[in-house]
């Protein structure tokens, strides 16, 4: 976080919530446990790119930043809509894993 070239080239930022059209708040990610998911100032969740074509990966770090937790793969980039794209959230559908669908079923 401290090295500005790598945040810059990887888009590594903390998630604005108040940006404009972002279509889900923090709250909403219910299955994350209340002391994280009520504490954004220890826990912020961050964003960072693979890629331009592959979206985004969001989620936070332990409180000893030593592990990343992702909470959210975000292909078309919709959680943080940027000014590039006219703020515009895309249509896109929920992606499960075997494990996701398997605790589903």
């Amino acid at each position: 976080m401290s090295n500005f070239t790598a945040r810059d080239a990887y888009r590594f930022h903390p998630i604005d919530w108040a940006a404009k059209n972002i279509p889900i708040q923090r709250m909403d990610f219910d299955w994350i446990e209340r002391k994280i998911l009520e504490n954004e100032d220890e826990y912020p969740f961050l964003q960072f790119q693979v890629s331009t074509a592959l979206g985004r990966v969001v989620g936070f770090f332990d409180e000893n930043h030593k592990h990343f937790y992702i909470v959210l793969l975000d292909h078309k980039h919709n959680l943080q809509p940027s000014k590039r794209n006219d703020y515009t959230v895309n249509d896109t559908t929920i992606m499960y894993c075997d494990y996701s669908s398997f605790l589903l079923e």
